[in-house]
């Protein structure tokens, strides 16, 4: 994997603002869409109005590009989308129910996958199956009221081994052949990235710490047993 570490300076050119203007309208009009279940452009507007101002099809580039930006914030996305689903279901909630129990749920799972060749990707060890599958480890937070289940945070991880010549369970054929990516240092996709070494204990602490200073305050915290270390119980 390579890591560049770039410094953007302030004074953007006026064509990058533009550029990033509308990258924010894409993804706000991609937001809607999806809210529409899959509505488009063209099934919003009556065709009637749009033939005299017909032009070429708009290209896919613009899609791509947000959503390979490394600088969105898409974590805090999601917790600002959680934030508004708590709001509003706020008033549901004490109809209800007066007293409700809150828990934090943590929790972790393999992704399988089937390309040798995507990034990151390599054979991790199923507890269930008792053998390694090809994908990813994934640890997902998500926020229980009684009411609902709110997912607030994820991150992946993979597992080097410890057979020096076969690390991540590929040849060195393998891992060169693997997709990667650079990206700025300072970016939030560089931050995430790393995450993929870290401890699933440790991340699995600063996730509940992000949660709590976006609001998320529970009486409980529910994780499977293997999480019960004495450094995680101290400090939750």
């Amino acid at each position: 994997m390579k890591f560049v570490k770039c410094n953007y300076k302030l004074d953007e050119p006026r064509s990058e603002l533009r550029h990033r203007n509308n990258e924010r309208q894409v993804f706000k009009l991609g937001v809607v869409f999806g809210l529409n279940r899959g509505c488009c452009v063209s099934l919003m507007v009556p065709k009637e109005f749009i033939k005299p101002f017909r032009r070429p099809s708009a290209q896919e580039d613009v899609l791509f590009r947000l959503k390979n930006n490394p600088f969105y914030n898409w974590r805090k996305l999601l917790y600002m989308v959680a934030q508004r689903f708590k709001a509003l279901s706020q008033e549901k909630r004490c109809e209800y129910y007066k007293e409700t129990t809150t828990c934090l749920i943590l929790d972790d799972t393999i992704q399988p996958k089937k390309g040798k060749r995507l990034e990151a990707i390599g054979k991790v060890f199923d507890h269930v199956l008792h053998r390694y599958l090809l994908g990813m480890k994934g640890l997902f937070l998500c926020y229980w009221d009684e009411i609902s289940t709110i997912p607030l945070d994820f991150s992946f991880y993979n597992e080097k081994g410890k057979n020096q010549k076969r690390p991540y369970g590929f040849s060195k054929r393998e891992l060169q052949a693997r997709y990667s990516k650079a990206r700025p240092g300072e970016s939030c996709g560089y931050k995430r990235f790393l995450e993929l070494k870290k401890s699933k204990i440790e991340s699995g602490l600063v996730m509940i710490k992000r949660s709590l200073r976006f609001g998320f305050i529970p009486q409980y915290v529910l994780t499977d047993g293997w999480f019960s270390t004495k450094e995680f119980i101290w400090k939750i």
